[in-house]
């Protein structure tokens, strides 16, 4: 994902302030990138912290849209070889 520089400062504030986890990961054709996920203490800070509209926007990016909020409906990433891309996928679209 590319993400703007101020993007990047905030996202190292974030690991700097043990919200979340960083773990450099490395391709087969040796280009590194760092995978992310939230920590304990950033779930709490989250918990506390998000409004009920900023809880809605990220529901709406990350489930099936028309769809109910349950597990089986958030959407997938999987990479089409066939493509050499990306694809965003859900239980509605397979």
């Amino acid at each position: 994902m590319n993400i703007s520089q101020e993007g990047r400062d905030d996202l190292d504030d974030l690991r700097e302030a043990g919200m979340l986890y960083g773990i450099k990961l490395s391709s087969k054709k040796y280009q590194s990138t760092v995978a992310l996920r939230i920590t304990v203490i950033g779930e709490a800070h989250l918990r506390q912290h998000l409004t009920a509209a900023d809880r809605q926007a990220v529901q709406d990016v990350v489930y099936t849209p028309g769809m109910p909020h349950t597990p089986q409906h958030l959407i997938q990433v999987s990479w089409n070889s066939k493509l050499s891309r990306f694809m965003l996928i859900s239980e509605v679209s397979q």
